[in-house]
């Protein structure tokens, strides 16, 4: 592994600098933490020969997550050759994909990171597309999980009248405060209308999108050590088979952010 620290405002961020840009670390002045997701032995899940991706951290997955159109499994922007350049004010980041280009941009705000990106097609054919931002944030001093939104719809495997028995769910909201290692996950998709807090012991973190959409990602101890993915994404699906196409020539262009709110306790 090829990492190296970015600083940006009140931030440092520890990403892979070659391949794919996997953000290993992202901590804050006022904490002393690392905000994602870091077990020690991160469970590896097989994509492809020679290729196994770590549940930890945050990764970019493009042009799909599950397997799909003679893609692999988590798509091709991880494992892909990344260019990046930085200064004082942003992290800027390209990945070169068979038939799509994705940039990423990374600016801070006060005490906000704001992440921007854009994909070209640069083919002359339509391409199936799906983005989505596999942001794992730990459990442990987590209290509980708030969102707005309406609409769930079930990821692989998940039966969404089953998980409505362990979540506070109702027509407009949800909490989640059980995150307990009980050998089960679950994986949905919610239409978001707002924002997605994680209340920790130490700090808020608030999650927006404008994709309209937040995969769910529940892991409760069957993906090694229990953690939660709070995932901005352009479709609420896995697959690329069943998403957008993204036409010849033309752009799609996405964002969302992670505010960090101090708990006054630890200010």
């Amino acid at each position: 592994m090829n990492a190296a620290w970015y600083k940006l405002g009140l931030f440092q961020l520890k990403m892979e600098k070659d391949i794919g840009a996997k953000v290993l670390e992202i901590t804050h002045a006022a904490l002393s933490r690392n905000l994602l997701f870091e077990p020690a032995v991160p469970f590896q899940v097989e994509s492809k020969p020679n290729a196994c991706y770590a549940l930890a951290g945050w990764d970019e997955m493009c042009p799909t997550l599950a397997e799909a159109s003679s893609m692999p499994r988590f798509g091709l922007a991880w494992t892909a050759p990344v260019k990046t350049q930085v200064n004082e004010t942003a992290l800027s980041t390209e990945w070169n994909i068979p038939d799509l280009i994705m940039e990423r941009k990374i600016a801070s705000r006060d005490n906000a990171l704001e992440m921007h990106y854009r994909f070209i097609n640069q083919s002359d054919q339509s391409i199936p597309f799906l983005w989505a931002g596999h942001i794992i944030f730990p459990v442990d001093g987590l209290l509980y999980v708030t969102l707005q939104g309406r609409q769930r719809i079930p990821g692989p495997g998940c039966d969404i009248n089953n998980l409505k028995q362990h979540i506070a769910d109702d027509v407009e909201s949800l909490r989640i405060d059980s995150f307990t290692n009980i050998g089960k996950s679950w994986k949905f998709f919610v239409s978001v209308t707002d924002t997605a807090c994680l209340v920790y012991e130490d700090c808020t973190l608030s999650v927006t999108t404008n994709t309209g959409w937040l995969g769910i990602f529940l892991n409760r101890g069957n993906f090694g050590p229990p953690c939660i993915g709070i995932e901005p994404t352009s479709c609420p699906t896995d697959s690329a088979d069943e998403s957008t196409l993204l036409l010849p020539g033309t752009t799609r262009e996405v964002s969302w952010s992670l505010q960090v709110d101090v708990a006054s306790n630890t200010a």
